[in-house]
């Protein structure tokens, strides 16, 4: 049990320091927009190169264009 624990606590900074140096530049109110939250993310570039973001939603599928990043609009939606 000890070890467990020993190396959990080693190996957590490990993983967080993935997060560093990362800027919110948008944002999509996941709630307000269908009263749900999110449970996974998949990036997509079509062939002019508009990039979208494909969200999963707990009740749907949300697809927004995230081609300007400060202003992401939401595309299309499919409960």
């Amino acid at each position: 049990m000890k070890k467990n624990l020993l190396f959990a606590l080693m190996a957590t900074p490990l993983f967080s320091i993935a997060q560093l140096n990362i800027t919110q530049v948008g944002y999509v109110d996941f709630q307000a927009l269908h009263g749900t939250g999110t449970s996974n993310l998949w990036g997509y570039e079509d062939e002019l190169g508009n990039e979208y973001a494909i969200v999963g939603a707990n009740n749907g599928v949300s697809i927004i264009d995230v081609t300007n990043p400060s202003s992401p609009n939401e595309v299309f939606f499919e409960p």
